[in-house]
């Protein structure tokens, strides 16, 4: 691959890491508020599962960094 299509491929991989993160900090908000006003054990035990997506997208990031 050539110089320009690797930086493009790595930009599209931290853009769409970076939409991914977003959606998933404001779903691990909802769903946070939602088991906590709804006094929901297991809608903040989800909170905590789509914390560690979120997470998970942090270390691709990196990962993708490192690979390059």
């Amino acid at each position: 691959m050539s110089d320009i299509s690797i930086k493009q491929r790595e930009r599209g991989i931290y853009k769409i890491t970076i939409v991914g993160a977003v959606l998933n900090c404001l779903l691990l908000i909802f769903k946070f508020v939602a088991g906590i006003v709804g006094n929901s054990a297991a809608m903040i035990a989800d909170a905590v599962h789509t914390l560690s997506d979120f997470v998970t997208d942090f270390i691709i990031l990196i990962f993708v960094r490192i690979a390059n």
